[in-house]
């Protein structure tokens, strides 16, 4: 005989309890281990994120100005605006004076070429100050050689004793917010016209005065620098938040989509029905997804800072404070998220996640534009708008860039004189836990406002007849009244109904079938263009400590619909599920699973290997056990050994430092099933916990299974007759969402077999017919069934007439007996080796059944 399993509690200190904290870290470990599990995920977040960075020191550098960013150089040649090619290029012209000027103009005009020569090269000296007689001769000239000529001045007034002097020097287009003054040769020809203007007044007025040298020759003291800074536009500082912000919110905007992603459909609703407090799984994932969030606001700072020179004179500790918290705030933002849409598609999340993305940038271009420029806004008013993270992380960005253009310095020390960025510093911090705050009152005002019936079925749709429970149900009727009150009615399943409303692609179609997954369910009805599809229609079961109950049925019957109102995936749309639950000192709760908060408590004394395995993919059976760990009260000390002696219990040993992804499907069945019975819980659900396994498998899992229900209440769906007849002390059979029958095994094949089989041997076939004949005498319908002759074997049916109860039935077959044993005591059955009695198989009372219940249907 195997060794019995060994994980009772008696064996082991680990009655569950709640641990909010416990389940809290555990969670935020699996966050982080899984994510550096999955480097493809990580990578790529990086990867994006880095991108974006590249993408704006790029921008910043060849689009954007660099504000409050100072160089100084010194002045270029106007001849090295002549290509190498070009021997005939003019550095400087001028449009020839008209009469209305003083003769003295000229006098300018040979200062500024005398000027040229001290700094020009010689070769270009015949060319400097090449005369055109007019302006429309000047621009015809540029035209017909456009790489001839690229500076020229044209005088309007000139006045030797005053700074009357107008002029207009022509260059080549350039933008006011790239050094363009400088290379397209208009600072040089206004430094050479303005020392010329000097020195010209300076010969009128101060014959024996010294001239000035050119501004290009830089000795003495002499020469003119040019120093450059630039200033950002109202139009490219918005383009520099609206990115920020962008890139911002892609990273921090994914914990909600991964919350609501196709992995965390599956693990967050199997978690939960394991006892995992939905507050602790919203706050792990934000903390975890805050660990890895900060380092992108970290690693933004010298990008901005040195790479694209965004901020310059503001501190390094200004920016990162200012950027992790707006992380932060924006983290705390998804979470709302998470806690205002805790289900949808995976598509719609995506939605979501875009639209909210384009509703920051809208936010931030109504702070600049509308709220924080406006002078009739108040200080509260700026400050209350920022209670979007969005809004007060563009007040810091425009608030600093100001600074920037003014190159004044901005430090922590400083911050006080500078209020509004104050402002937006602090605001940021507040958002924080604002957002934090709303996420939990969101949590907490949809458990305190949850329907006491799900999916607001209409009433009609539960009143209809073939709604409740059938009125022909088989139940073996059992006094329970001598199991003690503790175990007695551990669950009580009072009328409950589940109806879905259904999508168009689920309607039955003209051939009266189906999709998958309607298979045996009826259309209830149709309410104001909704179809309503009844799953489970009134069905009613108590059930007792130390017994499991079997549930069988064909597909769609309402098995795991029925499970699913049992462990609070769904709630009935009408009826209760009453459940007793011990509390610490002994005493009992009778809980409603419909109510959230009984639901939590009812939880936390919960097994459940739900249809789908809820695994932790990347990590090992060993590691799996994480999340039920951490509402285990058990010795640390103990609890290795005990998780080692149940992956033993199930046969998952040799695996225990394997993969989950790695594991085969029977093996993560057995994993869901350890996971059920950890902790020793009170009440265990099972849906087909075998599926995949091998025989072998099956057979120890069977074992361990009817060793752990001492104490204990085992609700099991299968598919096997097998598995139902070896475990089940109850077998319920469902069918089209109502309990056709339910009894004990016996029962079932009494009430509904085809009666007793008479299993022969024989040497001769002669012999065969001559029992025959024998038998017919006391079951007149008797017929050979499963002839071999090659084996010499065969079955003779023996049916119970319709009219004769269980007692009547024993009679005849003791009749029967009792001639046979006359016949073969005087050998007059000669070739009939040996008999032997069979009773009709669970399989063969499941399809008689179901047979019954599509004549009913047609």
């Amino acid at each position: 005989m195997a060794p019995q399993p060994h994980v009772l509690s008696s064996h082991f200190n680990t009655a569950q309890k709640f641990n909010w904290f416990g389940q809290f870290a555990a969670l935020v470990r699996w966050n982080l281990i899984n994510k550096t599990r999955e480097p493809a995920r990580l990578i790529e977040a990086v990867y994006n994120f880095i991108l974006y960075m590249a993408l704006l020191v790029v921008l910043n550098r060849f689009v954007f100005s660099k504000a409050g960013s100072v160089s100084v150089t010194e002045m270029a040649q106007l001849s090295s605006l002549c290509p190498s090619d070009v021997p005939a290029c003019i550095p400087l012209a001028y449009v020839t004076p008209n009469s209305s000027l003083p003769s003295s103009i000229s006098r300018v005009i040979g200062e500024i070429k005398s000027l040229a020569l001290q700094s020009e090269p010689a070769s270009s000296a015949d060319r400097i100050m090449t005369p055109f007689a007019s302006r429309a001769a000047l621009v015809a000239f540029k035209k017909a050689n456009p790489s001839n000529l690229f500076v020229a001045v044209e005088f309007y007034s000139f006045n030797e004793t005053s700074f009357d002097t107008a002029f207009t020097i022509w260059v080549p287009d350039y933008s006011y917010f790239t050094d363009g003054a400088i290379t397209s040769g208009y600072v040089t020809a206004q430094a050479y016209i303005e020392r010329a203007v000097l020195n010209a007044q300076r010969s009128a007025q101060l014959p024996n005065a010294a001239k000035l040298s050119s501004p290009l020759l830089y000795n003495n003291g002499n020469g003119i620098r040019v120093g450059k800074m630039s200033v950002k536009s109202s139009g490219l500082l918005i383009t520099l938040v609206l990115y920020i912000i962008f890139t911002f919110h892609a990273v921090a905007v994914s914990l909600f989509i991964r919350t609501v992603s196709a992995e965390s459909k599956i693990l967050k609703p199997g978690m939960l029905v394991m006892g995992l407090d939905e507050t602790a799984y919203a706050s792990s994932m934000f903390a975890a997804q805050l660990v890895f969030t900060i380092p992108s606001a970290i690693i933004a700072v010298p990008i901005l800072c040195v790479g694209a020179n965004v901020f310059v004179s503001t501190s390094w500790a200004v920016v990162l404070i200012g950027f992790v918290l707006y992380v932060a705030s924006l983290n705390s933002f998804s979470y709302c998220l998470v806690a205002l849409f805790p289900v949808m598609e995976e598509g719609a999340s995506t939605g979501i996640g875009f639209l909210s993305m384009f509703g920051s940038m809208a936010i931030a271009l109504l702070g600049q534009f509308l709220i924080f420029s406006s002078a009739t806004t108040t200080r509260s008013s700026k400050m209350l708008f920022q209670l979007v993270p969005q809004a007060a992380i563009t007040q810091f960005l425009s608030q600093t860039q100001a600074q920037e253009n003014n190159n004044v310095p901005v430090t922590v020390g400083t911050l006080g004189d500078f209020p509004e960025i104050q402002d937006a510093l602090v605001m940021l911090f507040l958002d924080v836990f604002v957002w934090i705050g709303l996420g939990l009152l969101a949590t907490l005002l949809r458990r305190r406002f949850s329907q006491r019936h799900g999916d607001n079925v209409p009433a009609d749709v539960l009143t209809r007849s073939d709604a409740y429970e059938r009125p022909d149900a088989d139940i073996q009727a059992v006094d329970f009244s001598a199991i003690p009150f503790e175990a007695r009615d551990v669950v009580r399943v009072i009328k409950v109904a589940k109806a879905f409303q259904k999508k168009a692609s689920e309607e039955p179609k003209k051939d009266g079938t189906s999709e998958p997954g309607a298979a045996g369910k009826r259309w209830a009805t149709k309410k104001k263009g909704k179809k309503y599809l009844t799953a489970l229609k009134g069905v009613s079961i108590d059930l007792h400590r130390g017994q499991t109950l079997a549930l069988l049925g064909h597909n769609g019957a309402g098995k795991t619909t029925l499970l699913s109102v049992l462990y609070g995936q769904e709630k009935p749309s009408a009826g209760q599920v009453l459940v007793k639950v011990p509390d610490e000192h002994g005493n009992f709760s009778v809980l409603d699973a419909a109510i959230d908060k009984d639901m939590v408590r009812i939880r936390q004394n919960l097994g459940v290997c739900p249809q789908f395995d809820v695994l932790f993919q990347s990590f090992t059976p060993r590691e799996g056990i994480i999340i039920k760990d951490a509402n285990n009260q058990a010795d640390s000390n103990a609890m290795p050994a005990y998780i080692e002696a149940l992956l033993s219990d199930v046969g998952l040993l040799e695996k225990a430092d394997t993969a989950a992804k790695n594991l085969s499907g029977g093996q993560k069945r057995k994993l869901s099933l350890a996971i059920a019975l950890l902790g020793n819980p009170a009440l265990i659900l099972l849906d087909e916990p075998t599926t995949g396994m091998d025989a072998g498998a099956v057979e120890q899992v069977w074992r361990l299974l009817e060793y752990v229900k001492q104490g204990r209440t085992i609700i099991i769906t299968t598919h096997s007759m097998e598995e139902a007849d070896t475990l089940g002390d109850r077998i319920a059979i469902l069918s089209h969402g109502s309990f056709q029958a339910i009894g004990t095994s016996m029962f079932l094949k009494g009430k509904f077999g085809v009666g007793y089989h008479l299993n022969v041997d024989f040497s001769d076939v002669s012999g065969l017919h001559a029992l025959l004949k024998v038998v017919k005498q006391t079951f007149h319908d008797a017929q050979v069934e499963d002839e071999r002759v090659a084996r010499n074997a065969a079955k003779i049916s023996l049916p119970r007439p319709a009219n004769l109860g269980q007692s009547e039935y024993s009679a005849m077959l003791a009749d029967m007996f009792e001639t046979l044993h006359n016949e073969l005591s005087q050998n007059n059955l000669a070739g009939v080796e040996s008999l032997g009695l069979s009773q009709t198989t669970l399989e063969q009372v499941f399809l008689t059944l179901r047979e019954e219940d599509e004549k009913a249907e047609r």
